[in-house]
């Protein structure tokens, strides 16, 4: 990362590091019968995988349930990823920007930058090329992968789509001016980034790049993730085994003084066979972000989001509460405190008889994404990747909870 990492107080961490142990300790409570319909329906939602059925149960409305928070109608950009694997080390790093459209006219413009560096070990090689999850070339491995992980985002929102769309391209230039800067090897590495970079960026500004504005919000997270794999592709489509994992906790500066503290857990369980050129995929991502929000050592508010992958669609649900009372104050940090859900009953209960609670749909079928890799191993290994991504997300459904029953967002349309 380019900019000095912002580091989470004993405070804050304290109230949410433990939060990330969710998506690992509730896996043995779905099946409980204690948990309360509530809970159970989040459980459902993200642990199983978006399998079965996961009703939310009905509560007396205390208010009007219209969100007032705005929704993301339409989502796009870019991001570009690369890797290098040399004996048991692998290090990767992505860089991204999207522009978001916001249901109150609004737009976010979000510039990330992640890398991991870990350990792989395994057998057996890779020689492909992966468009939108059809693959062309030779995978055949079993291997292992636990990486550590930083992640630095900056988030403009802005007023137009011409303010939107000029933060965009000049973060992309600087994207791109940083990125070649940081690769280049030995002293000429020092050069490009303590010369050429600001050099660079100069006549990039007197050429329409505008230097980019204070951001919104600003976000540091980190974590580890794990990854055990067994693959075989010696055809079209071919087929995989993966079971992987991840979590990371982190802190976000806003613009308005206030900050907000994070946790996310992220399991992926994929199985897929050569029955058609399409591989297709049983079991997709799930994650699911907790959020606190502060003003100064006051907690505000709390959120839990969770998100799941599907056939051509994202699914996004969130709960979000405001404190408000000492009642609410004890419903969200029995989510920021407590690793099990058994806890979260009354978190979830309030959120939707004083909070918000909405589920956005989105349609990711023209997104684009484009992969290809070539590496050895055995036990030790060589190799690289590299491959981009474009979103082109719209809105498919949008509902929010109004006390009884699921309800249309109608502000919330692409």
């Amino acid at each position: 990362m380019r900019r000095e990492r912002g580091a989470v107080s004993l405070e804050y961490g304290g109230s949410i590091a433990v939060a990330a142990l969710v998506v690992a300790l509730v896996g043995g409570v779905v099946a409980s019968p204690t948990v309360g319909q509530a809970v159970s329906a989040v459980v459902c939602k993200v642990f199983t995988i978006g399998q079965g059925e996961c009703a939310m149960p009905q509560f007396e409305s205390e208010k009007d349930r219209t969100p007032t928070q705005p929704c993301t109608t339409n989502n796009n950009g870019y991001s570009v990823n690369g890797e290098v694997a040399f004996l048991n080390g692998v290090g990767s790093t992505s860089r991204g920007v999207h522009t978001e459209k916001l249901s109150n006219g609004q737009y976010r413009v979000t510039v990330s930058d992640i890398s991991d560096a870990g350990v792989k070990t395994g057998a057996g090689w890779d020689a492909r090329v992966e468009i939108n999850g059809t693959r062309w070339g030779d995978d055949m491995s079993v291997s292992a992968d636990g990486r550590v992980r930083a992640v630095e985002q900056r988030t403009y929102v802005v007023d137009s789509k011409g303010a939107a769309e000029s933060i965009a391209r000049s973060a992309s230039f600087n994207e791109v001016v940083d990125g070649a800067a940081e690769t280049a090897p030995g002293p000429f590495g020092f050069v490009a980034k303590h010369v050429g970079a600001p050099v660079t960026k100069w006549v990039g500004e007197r050429a329409g790049f505008e230097s980019l504005p204070e951001p919104t919000s600003t976000t540091y997270l980190g974590g580890a993730s794990v990854e055990a794999s067994a693959v075989i592709t010696p055809f079209v489509g071919g087929a995989e085994a993966k079971l992987a994992g991840s979590a990371v906790v982190g802190v976000r500066t806003n613009a308005d003084g206030t900050t907000t503290v994070l946790a996310e857990g992220k399991a992926t369980a994929t199985l897929s066979g050569a029955i058609s050129i399409k591989s297709g995929s049983i079991g997709p991502d799930a994650r699911v972000i907790v959020a606190a929000t502060y003003k100064g050592s006051t907690l505000l508010s709390a959120d839990v989001t969770t998100e799941s992958l599907g056939d051509g669609t994202r699914d996004v649900e969130t709960w979000s509460l405001p404190v408000e009372t000492d009642a609410d104050r004890t419903a969200a940090q029995n989510v920021l405190y407590n690793p099990l859900p058994t806890a979260w009953g009354d978190f979830f209960d309030r959120a939707n008889s004083t909070g918000d609670h909405t589920r956005v749909s989105y349609d990711t079928s023209k997104n684009t994404t484009v992969q290809a890799s070539g590496d050895i191993w055995f036990v030790e290994g060589l190799g690289a990747k590299a491959g981009f991504a474009l979103p082109n997300e719209s809105v498919a459904s949008a509902e929010y909870f109004n006390g009884t029953n699921w309800a249309t967002w109608d502000a919330c349309k692409a």
